[in-house]
């Protein structure tokens, strides 16, 4: 019996078609949220004064803007293949220490909390932490620290155009998926409804989706992934743009503008270093060019039986 795959089987959807629906609902949504802020949000509590007709609208456009991204990529048969490939890559680079910088934005916080907790109780900072319940801020700080120092790393293999030994870091970057996981339990200690608090909604999916991203984008500049996988770097990267987008732009807009933002739920600069990062890998994964095999793996179709004809470096411009 012939087995039927799924994955890839749209063999004209081109990866442009989930980026056209990621933009499109960012253009719908970015205003709605905005409006938000500005007229249908306490800015004390972040609940919504109204639950009116465009409160649901935000919700339903955001949900399904998010499925046919996911499908759209899983069907694509266009989409590149599973490893990055060996070319200096300045713009990436460069997104890649901003996110390094939003990681260390978020340890700075933490740390400070801890330290009065520490100096608070007499005690140090991880027996502190213990006894206040804050060992998930704790963990959170460690990992953000150490996905710091994962991502000045591939940012040096960016402007070096030399990856191959990112393999070898491949533990460093487990770190970035690891804070979204405490980062995320850090939101469901809240007593509210995100269906309430559209912030809580951005900030929760922005997390989720940053941190399924970052998990399969580090899989594929390690080597570490499986074959195939690109449709997740893409999908997982256009949510998580579009939601730490939903989750920074508004609040930076309307602070600007001296409305301010919602209490507890300030600029998160990780959320905005992470969407400058999660669009730069997308494009750059689409457009600039990636490789199924090493340049040494590939035979020239053109190469004789044995092969005699010299191998050149493979890539997609």
């Amino acid at each position: 019996m012939k087995k039927i795959t799924i994955k890839g089987s749209v063999e004209k959807l081109s990866p442009a078609a989930p980026m056209i629906v990621a933009a499109v609902a960012a253009a719908v949504l970015l205003p709605i949220r905005i409006w938000q802020l500005f007229a249908n949000t306490d800015l004390a509590t972040g609940f919504f004064v109204e639950k009116n007709a465009i409160v649901y609208i935000f919700y339903i456009v955001a949900v399904l803007a998010c499925l046919a991204v996911v499908v759209l990529s899983y069907l694509s048969g266009k989409m590149p293949g599973s490893k990055p490939a060996e070319v200096k890559a300045v713009f990436s680079g460069i997104a890649s220490l901003l996110l390094a910088f939003g990681f260390g934005y978020t340890v700075l916080p933490l740390l400070s909390d801890l330290q009065n907790e520490a100096i608070n109780t007499g005690l140090g900072m991880f027996e502190a932490a213990k006894l206040s319940g804050n060992l998930r801020n704790m963990l959170e700080m460690v990992f953000s620290a150490v996905a710091m120092v994962a991502f000045v790393l591939y940012a040096v293999s960016c402007f070096t155009g030399k990856r191959e030994w990112l393999k070898y870091t491949a533990v460093l970057f487990l770190a970035a998926p690891m804070w979204g996981v405490f980062r995320i339990l850090s939101y469901f200690s809240y007593t509210i409804s995100y269906l309430v608090s559209a912030e809580l909604f951005c900030e929760l999916y922005a997390a989720l989706f940053l941190m399924l991203f970052l998990f399969s984008y580090s899989r594929f500049i390690t080597r570490t992934g499986s074959e195939g996988n690109t449709w997740a770097v893409v999908s997982t990267g256009l949510i998580s743009t579009l939601f730490c987008v939903l989750a920074s732009v508004p609040r930076i807009f309307t602070s600007v503008v001296g409305l301010g933002t919602v209490e507890g739920f300030g600029i998160d600069w990780l959320y905005v270093t992470g969407a400058v990062f999660s669009l730069t890998a997308v494009l750059s994964c689409v457009f600039r060019g990636v490789q199924d095999k090493t340049p040494e793996e590939r035979i020239p179709e053109s190469a004789g039986e044995d092969g005699d004809i010299p191998v050149q470096p493979f890539t997609v411009e």
